[in-house]
C-alpha cells in the first residue's frame, strides 16, 4: 500500500500553517518574525507574494491552489479584487477556513474547495499563486499544473536547486522530522530552468524570476505579461 499524501496533510496542515505563519489572532494575521528560523523565509514569501501580485488584482480574480485555510486572502482585501478562490488538497484545512469567513463579509468574495491539481476544475479567474505547491509535485503533475493555468498570470514560488548552506540543512530537516517516516515525501528542489521548459512548452513565454536573500533557497518564478 503506498504512502497516502492526504492522510499526511490532513493531519499535518493547521498546525504548520499555524506555527510557520506565527498566526496570531482568529483573524489568522500572519506575523513577520524573522526570530523564528524554521518560518521568516516563509512569512516573507508570503508578504513578497502580495506585493508583487497586489498591482495586478485590480477587478480581477485570483486562484490560490495549496491555500491552507485561505489566508492569504486577509493580504488582498486592501485591493479592489473581484474574487478569491482558494483550493486545498486538505478537507480540514478548507472546513476551518470556511467557518472563520461564515457569515462574514469575507464571504461574498471568498469561495474554498477541497480539490487537487488534476481533479479540480480551475474556475474563471485572471490569476493563479500556488505558495509551497511546486515543490510537492512530481512532473506530471508539473505539467498539469501549467496546461491548466495556462495563458492566465501566475506567481509561483519554488525551493531552488541550487548551491545553498540553507537548502542542505533544509533537506537534513525534513528528513529527520518526517522524512524518514514518509516513505521520502519531502519538498523536492528544482532548478529554474526545469521549471520554466514545462511552463514554456505550454505556451508562456519571457517568464520573470526574483529572488531575494531572505527567501534563503526560495525563488519566484512569475509572468504577469
Amino acid at each position: 500500500m503506498g504512502f497516502d499524501k492526504k492522510k499526511f496533510w490532513e493531519n499535518k496542515i493547521l498546525a504548520w500553517e499555524k506555527d510557520r505563519y506565527r498566526l496570531e489572532d482568529d483573524e489568522s494575521t500572519v506575523k513577520t518574525d524573522s526570530s523564528h528560523i524554521a518560518g521568516s523565509s516563509l512569512q516573507f514569501r508570503f508578504e513578497k507574494s502580495a506585493e508583487l501580485l497586489k498591482p495586478h488584482l485590480d477587478g480581477k480574480k485570483i486562484l490560490d491552489i495549496g491555500c491552507g485555510t485561505g489566508i492569504f486572502y486577509n493580504e488582498l482585501q486592501d485591493t479592489n479584487l473581484a474574487h478569491y478562490y482558494g483550493v486545498d488538497f486538505s478537507e480540514n484545512a478548507i472546513s476551518e477556513g470556511k467557518k472563520k469567513i461564515a457569515g462574514t463579509e469575507k464571504e461574498k468574495k471568498c469561495s474554498l474547495f477541497v480539490g487537487s491539481i488534476e481533479d479540480f476544475d480551475f474556475p474563471e479567474c485572471d490569476v493563479v499563486l500556488a505558495l509551497g505547491v511546486l515543490e510537492w509535485l512530481e512532473n506530471d503533475e508539473l505539467e498539469t499544473l501549467f496546461k491548466k493555468t495556462y495563458p492566465r498570470k501566475f506567481l509561483f514560488p519554488i525551493a531552488e536547486k541550487r548551491v545553498s548552506i540553507t537548502r542542505w540543512i533544509h533537506s537534513i530537516y525534513v528528513f529527520f522530522s518526517y522524512g524518514w517516516k514518509s516513505q521520502g515525501y519531502v519538498p523536492k528542489y528544482h532548478t529554474t530552468d526545469e521549471i520554466i521548459k514545462i511552463a514554456e512548452a505550454v505556451g508562456y513565454r519571457d517568464i520573470k524570476i526574483f529572488r531575494h536573500p531572505r527567501l534563503r533557497f526560495g525563488t519566484f518564478l512569475y509572468y504577469f505579461d
